[in-house]
């Protein structure tokens, strides 16, 4: 399919930030059948998932930010509040975080897909040889 068409990059782009199909449509200005045929083709979900990545960065850089801001409000909380018991909460609420924070796999990891249509065909392919693998292995081998 390649390059998308001005439609489909703002549907796609309605897609990534959340918006449910007939939204999306409707911003488009096409029909949610249309839509849907769309959603179909890789390079469309390419794209969705390339605008889902940069709304996370964004997300990501913004979070950052607060992050570092929380972190210097704890620590003032923690050095110069006058009662020993917001110190206190400051230092179990760091002491906390600590444990799972960065890098801990509680955290969670959102996934968003391949944001390449080569990528998503060699998925499918790899996908679709799995489930005829799992059909003929299913019908010679008996439960």
């Amino acid at each position: 399919m390649g390059k998308l068409k001005p439609k489909q990059e703002i549907a796609a782009f309605q897609i990534a930030i959340g918006q449910d199909k007939k939204k999306a449509a409707k911003a488009a200005k096409i029909t949610p059948q249309t839509l849907s045929a769309w959603l179909k083709e890789p390079a469309f979900e390419a794209q969705i998932n390339k605008y889902r990545y940069e709304c996370l960065q964004e997300a990501q850089a913004k979070f950052t930010s607060l992050a570092c801001q929380a972190v210097e409000t704890l620590e003032k909380s923690l050095i110069e509040a006058k009662s020993e018991r917001v110190k206190l909460e400051a230092a179990r609420f760091i002491l906390n975080t600590i444990q799972i924070y960065p890098y801990n796999e509680r955290a969670g990891v959102l996934s968003i897909g391949k944001r390449s249509e080569a990528d998503i065909l060699h998925e499918r392919k790899v996908e679709k040889a799995k489930e005829e693998n799992r059909k003929y292995f299913d019908s010679i081998l008996p439960l």
